[in-house]
């Protein structure tokens, strides 16, 4: 029970900030260079970069060998979807999207 906290909480925590928000929902669209990304959201690839980092260290996200970067962890955003269905509805399901 207490991993679940713990793991919900890191998830919040990756996810509070809106930029990192539409990250999720564009990746889980899919498949995205950092510099396809910030073209898609409208930020500069630096502020970018400092997002794709906490959502890597939260292990949501990861670059492929081509630098492509997809959802990592597809369970999660349904947690965030059941958590908070009022706040996130515009997360799709991953299942079998975000990759190229």
């Amino acid at each position: 029970m207490h991993t679940d906290i713990d793991s919900m909480a890191r998830l919040f925590q990756a996810s509070s900030n809106p930029l990192r928000l539409q990250v999720l929902v564009a990746l889980s669209e899919q498949t995205r260079t950092p510099t396809q990304l910030a073209d898609h959201i409208g930020v500069a690839r630096v502020t970018l970069q400092r997002h794709l980092r906490v959502l890597r260290d939260q292990g949501l996200v990861r670059p492929d060998p081509r630098g492509y970067y997809r959802v990592i962890d597809p369970e999660a955003l349904d947690r965030l979807r059941r958590a908070a269905p009022e706040i996130f509805p515009a997360l799709p399901p991953v299942g079998g999207r975000g990759e190229k």
